[in-house]
Parts: structure tokens; C-alpha cells; sequence
């Protein structure tokens, strides 16, 4: 693992840097981070953030139109995009070192300055109408969201990022400008620089950044408390070529110091070629072609679950739930070796470690550890944590999250009914 120079620092109107030099390295990634995400939507603004994520690429003031902001990074040879999550939005650019300035220039006027005009909303919200009916039409995206819906119900984490459509053909102007002064602010904010940066970097920073008007932001959000009691299922019956399937449960914060012992389960089950549900599902009864399992981490949940696109066979449906299950229980159980314990490790470490090699996961990974921790956590920190995961703190973290009547199974296919247990 190369040598990594951090910085960490706050501006006087709250904006937090984090700078991550990786030494002489022609490119770089600028990331900037706002706790603006679906969590903090009331049910009215559910799709808000999202929607001005689209927002803030249709011009500016210093850029008064999208093609004029495109062509200032796409000019000198970058890339950018942006992301919207249930915690929070990013905004990045990956370019060569030499055009800071410019980045964080199109960057900072992007957020503090956007024109919003009346036409170009009109305009984007067919744009992200027809976004909400590509996933609708992708089943391995929509059975995920039925899952969320089934742990989460009708609580912000349970809601679609990309909102209802009723919501987007609702959204005016100053819905948007509400919106921003309630989240949009330095004091919510946090700017990572990852990759080959200069000496000039913090002055750049300070010129570009420094005028962002410093303003209080209401990030209250409700706190999700669990009231499930029995198995949720939803079964949607759909003509597709190939049944798509989750399985799984509530999880555990991110805070959590038991979530690297979490994550090692997540690799023994579903972790690459040699996990024990690759094996079972593909290698042996060769029924799906996609196989994995997830955990997502919030402030104070999370998620565990298992996908699979399974053949479209009813019968064969049916024991695909009742192997993840089976194997659900086993790790509880501590029915696992040290072999494939240690495979987890390693394979979790070496993922990891390989995709810093990219600036833009390194500003990403490094940047909402800060963001979240409010403090810098370096590579170094991570594998040390997951070395120190041992075969019992595995054993007694899936005990906590896994019971077999508090399930939930959401499925795609073209039958109406499963008997699963």
C-alpha cells in the first residue's frame, strides 16, 4: 500500500477538507460530500435530493447552462457525476492534477450558485421519470427495493431515493430553494481531494470554498426502531425470463464495532466465486448466474441480505431460500472453518486495498469514514480491524441480526405463491 500524506481541516464556515496526497501522480478525484440524502425527506419532499442532484449539472452561475459545465471538465479531459444515497449526496470529478483549480471552481459553484431554472426542471423531471421506469423494468434493482420496503416500511430509509412520481411532477422551484437552505450549507458539507494534488491545494481550497455563506442546517432525521414480529414476504408476479430473489434482515449500525465482524460473514456467504452461496447456487446445482451478499450500514441500522437471479422454476425457487437460510443458520451457529474464515479476511482486505488504487475510491472511502466518524481512518485502521476479527465475534454478531421468523423475502417471478418454510 503506497504512502498516503492526510490532512484534515475546517474552513472558518464549516466546510471540512480532507486532502489525501498519494505523491507524484498526474490525476486526481474531488469529491464533496453533503448529509443530504432520502433519510432527512418528509414523505411530501421523498425524491427532493435526488431531484436536485440532476439539478445542479443543468447550470450555474459562472455556468449558465449544462452544456458550458460540461464542457469546462470534459474539456480538459475529466470525468464527473454525482450520487445520491439514503444518507447523503456526493459530487466528484476526476481529472489531471494540473486543472484544480477549474475542478473545485465548477465544483463550489455548482452547489453554492445553481440557476434552477423553471424550464430545465420541467425538462429534467421526464428525465428522472424515465430513470424511475428503467429500475421499475430492471428486476434485480426493483426486488431490492421491495426488500428495503420490507424491513424498513414506510420510514424514510424504507422510501425510494428517486421518490414516487407523483412527487416529481409536484416539485417547484422554490421547493428546491427550501430544500437547500435547509441542508445545503459548509457546516454539512465535506470536501475530499484524493491523488496527485500540489503544494497549492489548501490556497485553491480556501479561494473557491471560503465565500460558501455559513448558515445553521436542520439534519434531524427519525430514528428507525424495528417492530417485526413474524417472516415479511412480497411476491410480485412478473413475465420475466429469470426469477430474482432477497433474502435477508435488519443489520447493524454503522457504529458498531461488531461490523467487521459482520462484514467477514457477508464474504463467507457471498463473497466472491468461493463463498459457500456462489458454490451452492451456481457451482453445484448451476441455477443463477449472479449470486452475493450485501450489508449496508446506517447511523443507527442496516441491512444483511442475499440476492440471486434464480432459474423459473417454482420448486427451484423455493430451495434457493431454504439454502440461503440453511446457511444463514450455520453461521450463526458457528458451523464455518477457520479456513474459510481466514479466506474472508483475506479477501475482504485485498478488495479493499486494491480499490484504493483508484482516486476516486480512495476520496470516496476515505471521505465518509470522515464524514460519518468525524475523524480520518486510514487504510491501515480498517485492516487492522478485520485482522482482529476472530471465529466467535462472527458466531455472536449473526446471532443478533439472523432469526428465522423475522425474515424478509422478496420476489420476482412469474408465480403468484411460494411455500418457502
Amino acid at each position: 500500500m503506497r504512502s498516503l500524506k492526510i490532512k484534515n481541516y475546517t474552513l472558518e464556515n464549516g466546510l471540512k477538507v480532507l486532502l489525501v496526497e498519494t505523491g507524484p501522480f498526474p490525476t486526481f478525484t474531488a469529491l464533496l460530500l453533503v448529509r443530504a440524502g432520502s433519510r432527512y425527506e418528509t414523505k411530501r419532499e421523498n425524491g427532493i435530493a435526488h431531484f436536485f442532484e440532476h439539478m445542479a449539472f443543468k447550470g450555474s452561475k459562472k455556468y449558465p447552462d449544462a452544456r458550458l459545465l460540461s464542457a469546462a471538465i470534459e474539456g480538459v479531459g475529466g470525468e464527473f457525476n454525482a450520487f445520491t444515497d439514503r444518507t447523503h449526496t456526493g459530487y466528484w470529478v476526476k481529472a489531471p492534477s494540473k486543472y484544480l483549480s477549474l475542478v473545485l471552481d465548477v465544483l463550489s459553484d455548482m452547489v453554492q450558485n445553481p440557476l434552477l431554472k423553471e424550464e430545465e426542471i420541467e425538462r429534467e423531471r421526464q428525465v428522472i421519470i424515465e430513470e424511475i421506469n428503467m429500475y421499475e423494468d430492471l428486476p434485480q434493482y426493483k426486488v431490492i427495493r421491495e426488500f428495503v420496503r420490507l424491513v424498513y416500511g414506510d420510514h424514510p430509509l424504507g422510501r425510494p431515493i428517486l421518490g414516487p412520481k407523483e412527487n416529481i411532477l409536484r416539485f417547484k422551484r422554490e421547493d428546491f430553494i427550501s430544500y437547500l437552505e435547509k441542508l445545503y450549507g459548509p457546516s454539512n458539507a465535506w470536501l475530499v481531494l484524493a491523488g496527485g494534488l500540489g503544494g497549492e491545494v489548501e490556497s485553491i481550497v480556501e479561494e473557491k470554498f471560503s465565500g460558501w455563506r455559513k448558515k445553521d442546517v436542520d439534519r434531524t432525521f427519525r430514528k428507525f426502531a424495528s417492530k417485526q414480529k413474524n417472516t415479511n414476504v412480497k411476491i410480485i408476479k412478473k413475465d420475466v425470463q429469470q426469477a430474482h430473489l432477497v433474502v435477508g434482515m435488519e443489520g447493524i449500525s454503522m457504529f458498531d464495532e461488531e461490523r467487521y465482524a459482520l462484514s467477514v460473514a457477508e464474504a463467507i456467504l457471498g463473497g466472491g466465486m468461493a463463498s459457500r452461496l456462489f458454490w451452492q447456487l451456481r457451482e453445484r446445482r448451476g441455477w443463477c448466474y449472479y449470486v452475493s451478499t450485501s450489508a449496508s450500514f446506517y447511523e443507527e441500522t442496516g441491512l444483511f441480505y442475499s440476492r440471486a437471479g434464480i432459474v423459473t422454476s417454482k420448486q427451484n425457487v423455493e430451495e434457493a431460500v431454504k439454502i440461503i437460510v440453511s446457511e444463514y443458520e450455520k453461521i450463526a451457529n458457528g458451523d464455518f472453518s477457520d479456513k474459510e474464515l481466514a479466506r474472508a479476511k483475506e479477501y475482504i482486505k485485498g478488495g479493499y486495498l486494491l480499490s484504493l488504487e483508484d482516486s476516486y475510491n480512495l476520496a470516496s472511502s476515505l471521505g465518509r469514514k470522515f464524514m460519518f466518524f468525524g475523524k480520518v481512518i486510514r487504510p491501515k485502521d480498517v485492516v487492522e480491524k478485520i485482522d482482529r476479527v476472530e471465529k466467535d465475534k462472527v458466531t455472536k454478531v449473526f446471532k443478533r441480526i439472523f432469526s428465522k421468523d423475522k425474515l424478509n423475502i422478496a420476489v420476482i417471478s412469474p408465480f403468484e405463491s411460494f411455500k418457502f418454510f
